[in-house]
């Protein structure tokens, strides 16, 4: 499925008046197309975990509707307030007023357990992982809205792509399109979120590599990065390194 045919999947949704209706059909519309628009895929029959995986989901909407409805003014329907914004290669986002929630396949470290100490990234409200068998893990994650940033050059990636490796950290999809505009100041876990500030709004994307010595790091860039930027950022930074030895 193309972008614009989600829309229009989405659309079909607006017949179900009833919002407890609404929500079963709109599962289930998300469930079908995981398997058909993502990189989902069903590696064993352990369908009862699949099915405790999306009702979690099912509760977390239905969480955020019910959360919006109390602090809003707002008498739209739930199709108007539940709103589709993207689907990437393993993942789809859908936007409840101020939040985000994306459903994903998980990679790499998406626990926030484990980038906690890792500046730069998005504040995660909520993330819970399940795994269905060894290579079939989804995740569930909530964070604030931001703006995408469309109008990044590719200098100011670099700068991203740099702090967040001086911290030992590879960003494998660098592009503009994964780095998010807070649109207000707040403070979440004691830390300070200046509006402007620049986040990357996907924590499946970082990977702890170490020093850029390590041999590891370069395999990673070589072998399971998808994004050019990766590894024409990791050549620029390597360099850097070496000039300040000099």
């Amino acid at each position: 499925m193309r972008d614009e045919e989600l829309v229009e999947a989405f659309d079909t949704l607006k017949k179900y008046e009833n919002e407890e209706e609404f929500i079963n059909e709109f599962i289930n519309l998300l469930q079908d197309i995981f398997y058909s628009r993502t990189t989902f895929v069903k590696n064993s029959d352990n369908d009862e975990k699949r099915n405790e995986f999306f009702e979690e989901v099912k509760r977390k909407f239905i969480e955020a509707y019910i959360s919006y409805k109390e602090t809003n003014e707002d008498n739209s329907n739930i199709f108007d307030i539940i709103k589709y914004i993207g689907c990437g290669h393993s993942s789809l986002a859908f936007k409840i007023g101020d939040i985000v929630i994306k459903v994903s396949k998980k990679r790499y470290e998406s626990n926030p357990d484990k980038l906690k100490d890792l500046t730069g990234l998005i504040p995660v409200i909520y993330h819970s992982d399940t795994e269905i068998d060894k290579w079939e893990h989804y995740s569930i994650q909530v964070t604030p809205y931001v703006e995408i940033a469309k109008n990044l050059n590719d200098e100011d990636l670099y700068q991203v792509y740099k702090a967040r490796r001086k911290q030992g950290y590879i960003w494998n999809d660098s592009t503009k399109d994964n780095i998010g505009i807070i649109l207000k100041d707040f403070v979440y876990n004691d830390i300070i979120y200046k509006k402007g500030d620049k986040v990357i709004v996907d924590l499946e994307d970082m990977t702890y590599v170490g020093e850029v010595t390590d041999e590891y790091a370069w395999d990673f860039i070589t072998y399971e990065s998808y994004n050019k930027n990766t590894y024409n950022f990791e050549t620029r930074y390597t360099k850097e390194l070496e000039n300040i030895k000099k």
